[in-house]
């Protein structure tokens, strides 16, 4: 049936619109563009199709509205369903004249039939049976869309719409082994397949490691690589490593001497302590002990050495300790970092023997220390000593509370509040029991008692330990770690300490952990072991996020005769981090030992 609709234009002129022919699969075409009898009507006579519906009479006075005007000569009859209709009143014939011939209707489409009514001047494009028109486009039936593989042409549904295929359909694949592609709500989808990561166009199966220091670890994630901080790896130089930050990084031997007193022999030394010095622009400086001789041998004898410069200095004493801007001599001989050398200080000069220091800056640039030692029954022999520094008012020391028991501290760490005073500390002693002794400004006293302390007796983490404890180290108030002897490793956590014996395997369980160093999410342990006649020296990395140890990382193997090598502290930091301790030489006995990671 042919339908015919005239409007007059604001020149009063009658314009002809395009009929259309609703027919089974069939429609008119009001002179397409390839229609050389059709133009642009230019005086504004314009058939609106926009806010107001085109309604098309069938002759029997039903209107038949078309839903949405996509602009042009694309009228859509539903939301999804764009059908290039050219029912559009900006063109007419010219002269009254319309299509002579076949080939003037042809409209550029494989799926329609083109003919001309040469009687009336129209063109009739017919859809082919089992084809779609779909956007101006044809599709066979069945055939998927080109932009979304889960949405198809169905003839028999509606030939001017994609159906949407059911959930679960196979889809148009992303060319990646580890992915299930399937339709979803009209949607292809990629689903990961369990166990596996996608990254970077690549598939990986969970626990691959990629370039050493990165892996698939899908607990993780599995759209990226995760860095495994603390694994051993090799770098270029072939030298023992360990990863960081997706980097790694291998350890460097450096050998360092004291600069001896004219015509003075080398016969030992040793490095028993580091420290990255804040007032120094956090310098890594280690400090030690050496003997001579000749001309004749005097005893121990300090220094302290700048890593990677050139400042030297030779207190009178052994440095053992050393943290902040502090150091601590043997017979509790102090010296502070002034921001060029370290210098005597007599308001600490009289603070009997120390052990242990720890410190940090305050906001107002005022520093905290606690200062750690003998806590004999004597009134010079305090446990634990609170100091601070001003800018400009000198140092004040005052006793810390700690019970005169005999014990003799060496290790501590503490929390401050920002304002000045430690709000929450801890304290180790050795050699003695393995007890960790815990205070807090809300108890105002120190105990061993768990959760926050930990006692070598009863039922506690800290029972049946053996060998001392060698290092206590922390990033804040609920991570801490006490190492010590025969693979000994407590962690605190905020709410209590926890025994961690995953930290060697069984057959490594005679390791003495000598040193440690933490930051951020890894924990570094140097340790040392007899086997077979020879001492091995190793380290430990523990990774906090993975939950996980690595280890262990061989840095030398020493023959027993000279004595035993030994890491005595860590400093710095892990993308340049110092290891110093004493090594055997070449049947000289032992001499200052220097690793770096770089």
């Amino acid at each position: 049936m042919h339908v015919r609709r005239e409007r007059r234009g604001r020149d009063g002129e009658r314009a002809s619109d395009c009929g259309l022919l609703l027919l089974a699969l069939s429609f008119v075409w009001g002179c397409t563009s390839p229609n050389p009898g059709f133009h642009a009507v230019s005086d504004g006579a314009v058939v609106d199709v926009g806010a107001t519906d085109l309604a098309m009479s069938d002759g029997a006075g039903d209107d038949l509205p078309i839903a949405n005007d996509v602009g042009g000569s694309d009228l859509a009859l539903d939301a999804t369903s764009p059908v290039d209709l050219t029912v559009d009143g900006a063109q007419r014939l010219d002269s009254g004249s319309g299509c002579t011939s076949n080939q003037q209707c042809d409209d550029k489409r494989s799926c329609t039939d083109d003919t001309c009514n040469k009687s009336t001047g129209q063109c009739l494009n017919t859809l082919r049976v089992g084809n779609c028109l779909i956007g101006g486009a044809c599709y066979k039936d069945g055939e998927a869309s080109a932009g979304n593989s889960c949405r198809y042409c169905s003839p028999s549904n509606n030939p001017y719409a994609f159906q949407i295929s059911p959930d679960g359909t196979s889809c148009q694949g992303d060319a990646l082994s580890c992915t299930k592609d399937i339709c979803q709500q009209g949607t292809c989808v990629h689903l990961l397949n369990a166990g596996s990561c996608a990254v970077g166009g690549k598939c990986y199966s969970d626990g691959d490691v990629i370039d050493q220091c990165e892996s698939c670890i899908t607990r993780q994630a599995t759209d990226k690589l995760t860095p495994i901080d603390g694994a051993s790896c090799t770098p270029s130089n072939g030298s023992a490593g360990f990863c960081y930050q997706s980097a790694c990084g291998g350890l460097i031997e450096n050998h360092v001497s004291p600069n001896l007193p004219f015509g003075s022999v080398l016969a030992e030394s040793r490095l028993l302590s580091a420290a990255s010095i804040y007032s120094a622009g956090g310098a890594v400086y280690a400090g030690g002990s050496y003997t001579t001789s000749s001309p004749t041998p005097s005893g121990p004898q300090g220094f302290i050495v700048e890593l990677g410069g050139t400042l030297q200095q030779l207190p009178a004493q052994p440095v053992v300790a050393m943290h902040h801007r502090i150091t601590i001599g043997e017979s509790g001989q102090l010296l502070v970092h002034n921001g060029a050398a370290f210098i005597g200080n007599a308001q600490l000069s009289a603070l009997a023997i120390r052990r242990g220091v720890w410190g940090t800056r305050l906001n107002d640039g005022s520093d905290v220390f606690l200062l750690v030692g003998s806590a004999a029954a004597s009134a010079t022999d305090v446990g634990v000593y609170v100091c601070q520094f001003k800018p400009a008012g000198g140092i004040f020391c005052a006793d810390g509370g700690f019970p005169s028991d005999g014990s003799l501290l060496s290790f501590a760490y503490a929390s401050v509040a920002q304002s000045g005073g430690v709000s929450k500390a801890w304290v180790a002693p050795s050699p003695g029991a393995e007890d960790l002794y815990y205070f807090s400004t809300s108890i105002n006293t120190w105990t061993t008692q768990p959760p926050h302390g930990c006692e070598d007796a009863g039922n506690t983490p800290c029972a049946s330990s053996s060998g001392d404890f060698r290092a206590l180290v922390g990033t804040s108030e609920k991570d801490l770690y006490a190492v010590g002897g025969f693979g000994l490793v407590l962690r605190y956590d905020g709410t209590g300490w926890k025994r961690d014996s995953s930290a060697v395997s069984a057959g490594l369980g005679a390791v003495q952990f000598d040193a440690a160093y933490t930051e951020g999410n890894l924990l570094t342990v140097a340790g040392s072991r007899l086997v077979g006649g020879k001492y091995e020296v190793m380290l430990f990395n523990y990774n906090k996020q993975l939950d996980r140890w690595y280890g262990p990382i061989a840095l030398r193997s020493f023959n027993t005769a000279d004595g035993r090598p030994m890491i005595n502290a860590i400093a710095g930091q892990y993308n340049k981090l110092w290891f110093v301790g004493q090594q055997p030489v070449n049947g000289q006995g032992l001499r200052a030992w220097v690793l770096r990671r770089q």
